[in-house]
C-alpha cells in the first residue's frame, strides 16, 4: 500500500514522496535434496515492511529514488531426517533498517521499468540484492509487478512478483 505525500514549497516540487507498508509470507516444504538422505524440510518466513520512498522527478518519464525504512522478519525452519532420526527446529526474529537506491522509467502511461539495489546494511555489502522489474497499473490505484532478482555476486537468480493498492 502506498500513500503519496505532497510537498508544500515550490523548491521541493521536483521531489515526490510516498509512505508504504507491505507484508509477505513464504512457505517451502519438500524432501531434502541429498543422495542417501531420507528427510524433509519445512520453512516459513513472514515479513512486514514500513518505509518511505523519495523520488527525484527529473523528467516526466524518469525518476531516481531512494527508499528507507524498517523491516521485521520472522522465520521458522524444521529439518527432519528419518535415518538416523534427527529433528532440528530453528526460530528467528529480526528487525532491521533498509536502504534501496534505484530508478523508474515510464515505458507507457500504464507500465514502468524499475531497477533497484537493495543495500545490505547488516553484513557484507556484496550480499546486497539487485532487481529489475516491470510495474503495470490497472487504473490509478491498482498495480502488479514482476521481474528478476540476484545478489551482487550473482550466486543465485530468482523471480519476484507482487501487486498492491496505492492512493
Amino acid at each position: 500500500m502506498n500513500v503519496p505525500i505532497p510537498w508544500t514549497t515550490e523548491l521541493l516540487r521536483v521531489l515526490s514522496q510516498d509512505l508504504f507498508v507491505s507484508a509477505g509470507r513464504l512457505d517451502i516444504a519438500g524432501s531434502l535434496p541429498a543422495p542417501g538422505v531420507d528427510g524433509a524440510l519445512d520453512a516459513q518466513a513472514t515479513a512486514a515492511v514500513f518505509g518511505t520512498t523519495l523520488f527525484a522527478d527529473v523528467t516526466d518519464d524518469f525518476r531516481p529514488f531512494i527508499q528507507i525504512g524498517i523491516q521485521s522478519v520472522q522465520s521458522e525452519l524444521t529439518i527432519v531426517n528419518a535415518s538416523p532420526h534427527i529433528r532440528d527446529h530453528i526460530k528467528d526474529k529480526e528487525n532491521t533498517g533498509f536502504l534501496v537506491i534505484g530508478n523508474e522509467i515510464d515505458l507507457s502511461d500504464q507500465t514502468s521499468f524499475r531497477t533497484a539495489l537493495d543495500c545490505e546494511l547488516e553484513d557484507e555489502f556484496s550480499d546486497s540484492m539487485l532487481n529489475a522489474e516491470l510495474i503495470h497499473w490497472f487504473g490509478p490505484h491498482v498495480f502488479v509487478r514482476g521481474g528478476l532478482i540476484t545478489d551482487l555476486r550473482a550466486e543465485g537468480v530468482g523471480a519476484v512478483a507482487g501487486g498492491g493498492v496505492a492512493w
